[in-house]
């Protein structure tokens, strides 16, 4: 079985542009993973990605409040940054700012929360490549390459610079000459400037030991509270089970997903149900637009449909018309 990122034909420099968070959930090649807006209005989401060999490169940028849940490639080993200027953001209920680089294995991701927008940039590698590259170097590394845990292997302005500077190096060297990523030795060149930067990173004493610091008790009630609605999303549950649930009352959960998200708990559940209504519309169902908002739980159409038009900014008909 070949390895992702060994395919010559993935070695392209794409932008991707999209209005819709479904579809910008398929904008990451070999990725699984999946977007919600939870605002109203367009959706806009960019992604610039590149393959170089065993690695893949990535920048992206989501504009508006997000939920999201995924991993990269099977055997992947991902590093990521938030630049600054995003919103506040959640990993796992964890507040997971800008200025620190974060790594975990493949199967190793959880839940992301942005309340506003947020960018960023991260690299996916073999990791069979990137143990190699951490054997042969002669400095050392106090770096666990086998732990699946996520930690923050770097929190020096210096290296989170360092590492934003080489992917955005890397991305800015192949849109001047995008025809430098089929010749095999340019290609090699940008990739091991690559690795070299993640293996100069790794080998610092610090590398690999930082945890991201424990939830706060909102961003606690408001994980476990996504946790309930995602699991009962189909069925017709209240904030009063979501509180019998998390063991808070409702003023509690009020305030936690205002701090956490900027909304509250019912535009939550209710952003989480259109989104997936409108994904089975992007995706070309062919039940009628009431049979598939009645599954999620909407059995007013004229309030579906109001609800529907103030999040995405257009009608579940338009939409429909647009996927087919």
């Amino acid at each position: 079985m070949t390895k992702p990122g060994t395919v010559k034909d993935r070695n392209k420099l794409s932008v991707l542009d999209s209005d819709d968070a479904w579809l910008h959930s398929r904008s990451w090649t070999d990725w699984s993973h999946e977007y919600e807006q939870l605002t109203p209005g367009r959706f806009h989401g960019t992604t610039t990605e590149a393959w170089l060999g065993p690695l893949q490169i990535v920048h992206e940028r989501v504009d508006g409040a997000f939920s999201y849940y995924g991993h990269p490639w099977r055997g992947a080993r991902l590093f990521f940054s938030f630049l600054p200027g995003s919103g506040d953001l959640y990993y796992g209920g964890r507040n997971a700012p800008s200025g620190g680089l974060i790594t975990h294995r493949w199967d190793a991701g959880d839940r992301i929360t942005c309340s506003r927008r947020a960018e960023s940039v991260a690299i996916a590698v073999n990791e069979e490549v990137l143990n190699e590259y951490l054997r042969e170097s002669t400095t050392g590394t106090s770096f666990d390459p086998n732990c699946g845990s996520v930690r923050v292997c770097a929190i020096l302005p210096q290296q989170v610079l360092q590492f934003q500077h080489c992917i955005f190096g890397a991305l800015r060297e192949l849109a001047k000459a995008s025809t430098q990523i089929d010749c095999d030795r340019r290609r090699v060149v940008l990739q091991n400037a690559i690795v070299d930067t993640l293996v100069d990173i790794l080998s610092t004493p610090s590398a690999g030991r930082a945890r991201l610091p424990r939830p706060s008790t909102r961003s606690y009630v408001v994980d476990r509270a996504m946790q309930f609605m995602e699991a009962k999303i189909a069925d017709p549950i209240s904030i009063r089970d979501v509180c019998a649930t998390v063991r808070v009352c409702p003023r509690t959960l009020r305030y936690s997903f205002e701090h956490v998200l900027g909304i509250t708990p019912t535009h939550y559940l209710r952003a989480a149900r259109l989104n997936r209504v409108r994904r089975e519309l992007v995706c070309g169902s062919s039940e009628s637009v009431q049979s598939i908002a009645a599954r999620w739980g909407f059995w007013h159409m004229g309030r579906f449909a109001s609800y529907y038009r103030r999040t995405f900014s257009e009608y579940p008909s338009n939409t429909r018309a647009i996927a087919s």
